[in-house]
């Protein structure tokens, strides 16, 4: 997941990180947000999982695959070199998975319009082939073979997200043996020019994109294994950029962009895998962020999405919990700061975790890929 754009949710045509959905504006710093649909208010807690098979879910994101407001769902099985898609009946419930042909270790995904057309398109990183895996959404639930670009050693992380100002997706990827970020241009047919190519620090896991510093760019932030995440700020066109490395804590796993504390832009919050906390790091509004504020999340702590799911304003957490089979929701209470995580049984191995509208009502549902047997838990929110 890498999970993306400006504001954590999204509704309708995709934008990321960590994790990504749809919904109202003021969710998933990673993807553009829309307008929403529905009369749902949510009252922050959700309905008991949903599970459904999905072949395999390394990673987990959502989008307009079929072109309607329903997003569906789309994972990588790392083990058979696949994506599945499952795709929406419009009230939140999935068909059975169709399966599309990656590269070897398909590790990360993302999706969005490449071309133009009201379709989200489908990208795969794919870790030992190193390279990204393009899959052409052609309507119909057809997809064109995979188109294959070269990647850097390793990818870890990909994201689908206009660097330039064009309006157009470009691709992004962090590579994990050779710490370099690979950036490649959408030429506007919804192909990629050749690969640009900076260091971003010592074994990046994930990238986000966001306007950090609020000037119109989007700008990039890249997780790094060294206890660090490397804020990247676009200084126009997506060509010429300023680094800043910030230390985190330690054992950092997973990465998400959202503005927990209502100023000053997107916050940096960060899942801390050997510890039971979040580690938040709140941004001044020029794209420098803070020492980390520490939330208890529960034990093992992996894939992070945000979303204001009781409606109040403030953008609450999400996390995965590898560890205990569960999904830890923790309200954001303003200046009384954050509740206590409430916790909501999963299938096994939970590890990625997205917030989306997914029964177009109006309230941000959660989707959860579970990693250890490949399913996904679609928890409904309920409303007020």
């Amino acid at each position: 997941m890498g999970r993306s754009g400006s504001g954590i949710a999204l509704l309708g045509a995709l934008c990321g990180c960590g994790r990504i959905g749809f919904g109202p504006p003021g969710g998933d710093t990673n993807r553009d947000p829309d307008a929403f649909v529905g009369s749902c208010v949510g009252d922050g807690t959700f309905q008991p999982q949903v599970v459904y098979a999905a072949g395999g879910a390394q990673d987990v994101t959502v989008g307009a695959l079929g072109g309607d407001a329903a997003p569906d769902v789309v994972v990588t099985d790392i083990l058979q070199s696949h994506a599945a898609v499952l795709i929406n009946h419009g009230d939140g419930t999935f068909a059975p998975p169709f399966e599309l042909t990656t590269e070897v270790n398909p590790i990360s995904i993302d999706v969005a319009s490449i071309d133009g057309d009201s379709l989200a398109d489908i990208v795969v990183a794919n870790s030992v082939s190193s390279t990204v895996s393009v899959l052409r959404n052609l309507g119909g639930n057809e997809f064109a073979p995979q188109v294959t670009y070269a990647a850097g050693m390793r990818p870890r992380s990909v994201a689908l997200r206009d660097l330039s100002g064009d309006q157009r997706p470009d691709l992004t990827v962090v590579a994990y043996d050779n710490g370099m970020i690979h950036t490649r241009m959408n030429d506007g047919t919804g192909a990629f020019l050749s690969l640009s190519s900076d260091p971003v620090g010592a074994q990046p896991l994930e990238l986000a994109v966001a306007d950090l510093d609020q000037d119109g760019d989007r700008d990039i932030v890249a997780l790094s294994a060294a206890d660090a995440f490397i804020v990247r700020l676009n200084l126009g066109g997506g060509t010429s950029w300023t680094s800043t490395t910030f230390t985190t804590r330690s054992s950092p796993v997973h990465l998400a962009l959202g503005d927990v504390d209502g100023v000053g832009g997107p916050d940096v919050i960060v899942s801390l895998g050997s510890s039971e906390k979040l580690a938040v790091h709140l941004n001044d509004g020029s794209g420098a962020f803070g020492p980390e504020v520490l939330v208890p999340a529960g034990a093992g702590p992996r894939g992070v999405a945000t979303g204001d799911f009781d409606h109040d304003g403030d953008l609450d957490l999400a996390t995965a919990r590898l560890g205990n089979d569960v999904l830890s929701v923790i309200e954001n209470r303003g200046s009384e700061g954050f509740a206590p995580p409430a916790s909501y049984p999963t299938d096994s191995g939970p590890g990625s975790v997205v917030a989306a509208d997914v029964n177009v009502d109006g309230a941000l549902d959660l989707v959860v890929g579970n990693v250890n047997v490949g399913t996904i838990s679609v928890f409904i929110a309920n409303c007020r």
